[in-house]
């Protein structure tokens, strides 16, 4: 494919959407479904979706789909970081005590950045996750963060939709990513893990606290 030795596609785990239907862990063949909940997605679903077919057509291409979970630390400025940035953070209504907490993988950014080195440097064509073995209660990470949480009401999706607008989360929680705070999404990252001989060392949990959070904000979008 015009002379590339290697290709290296970089998504995101926005690709799973956030579903109380989700397995309990998410692997690399569950459907990706992103372009079903936004339109924001769709380009990037499709371009998997066309570099997927061109590793199954011709394995010589060398294409490695690295998809990660939430990506947090200095610098970035996805989602999930700019709603931890925030002192409330919208998250999950419990209905009763015992209610389980969302929860995810987190994954410091220096930990990405080697995971991405390694996709590249090893030759090992194929679709990964990359996920820490440990889960983070979305909860947890909120208080680790020095926030508080903004209950979200089990209400119909339209009625959420325009809670979301009259509160301004339109502006930096866009109305169709609501389900992400409510949902767990728990990728698996075992096969990247194992093939390619990599652990996260970080926890993210390194890069959160009260003195960083305007240091998030003001870093490169990432």
């Amino acid at each position: 494919m015009y002379g590339a030795g290697k290709i290296l596609i970089h998504p995101t785990c926005m690709f799973y959407v956030a579903s109380a239907c989700n397995p309990a862990l998410i692997n690399e063949d569950w459907p990706i479904r992103a372009s079903e909940g936004t339109h924001d997605l769709v380009d990037a679903v499709a371009v998997e979706s066309l570099a997927g077919a061109c590793l199954s057509k011709d394995p010589e291409l060398n294409i490695t789909i690295l998809r990660p979970c939430n990506v947090l630390g200095p610098g970035v400025r996805n989602t999930m970081s700019l709603l931890l940035a925030r002192c409330l953070a919208p998250g999950a209504d419990r209905l009763r005590a015992d209610d389980a907490v969302p929860a995810r993988r987190l994954l410091h950014v220096d930990d990405m950045a080697e995971a991405v080195v390694l996709a590249f440097e090893r030759n090992h064509p194929g679709i990964y996750n990359a996920a820490p073995g440990n889960d983070d209660a979305y909860q947890t990470t909120v208080d680790v963060c020095d926030g508080r949480r903004l209950p979200i009401p089990s209400i119909p999706p339209p009625l959420q939709h325009l809670w979301s607008a009259m509160l301004n989360w339109n502006a930096f929680f866009l109305p169709h990513r609501i389900n992400f705070p409510r949902c767990p999404v728990i990728v698996d990252g075992r096969l990247f893990r194992e093939r390619f001989a990599w652990n996260p060392r970080r926890s993210p949990h390194d890069s959160f606290g009260r003195d960083r959070r305007q240091q998030a904000l003001q870093g490169p979008l990432g």
